[in-house]
């Protein structure tokens, strides 16, 4: 019985660190998100608000910058955080699942377990979590709203 307890108490220590990494990855994509899509937002401002008029070869040069800058952010960083995110879920479900949390209890005339059943399939291609797919919808609508403001410079005078 001592050997069930011991290992017991692993695998929910074990559960544990899963579920405190995923927050914080869930955090720093947050923040990395957040602040991304408020500078996105106050360069584009800015640039309208003081007139730039940025000449032809100047708004390539720096929109090919900005999306170089945006696929590291986006495609390198980002994407790194979303597969240990993964990653992270997949251990949990193990441990989860060896813990029985997704054992078929009969229940007051009903059949359900611990956790939803269909949990068993976060950190797959399954899996319904969509968390890092809305951060990356807000950098975008960000990122094209920067895009535009630096194409459009000089074409409209805003106070």
């Amino acid at each position: 019985m001592n050997k069930l307890n011991n290992e017991t108490e692993l695998l929910l220590f074990a559960l544990k660190e899963r579920y405190e990494s995923m927050h914080k990855i869930r955090e720093r994509a947050q923040s990395v998100g957040f602040w991304s899509l408020g500078l996105f937002l106050s360069a584009s401002v800015w640039f309208f608000k003081n007139g730039f008029a940025f000449n032809g070869s100047q708004k390539i040069f720096i929109i090919i910058g900005l999306s170089l800058g945006f696929y590291v952010l986006k495609d390198v960083y980002l994407r790194d955080l979303l597969k240990g995110f993964k990653n992270q879920q997949i251990i949990a479900v193990k441990i989860e699942d060896k813990l029985g949390y997704y054992s078929i209890l009969k229940e007051k005339g009903s059949i359900k377990s611990i956790y939803p059943i269909n949990w068993k399939k976060s950190g797959t291609e399954e899996g319904n979590g969509h968390y890092f797919d809305s951060t990356f919808s807000l950098l975008y609508v960000g990122f094209i709203f920067l895009l535009l403001s630096i194409f459009l410079s000089g074409s409209f005078c805003i106070l």
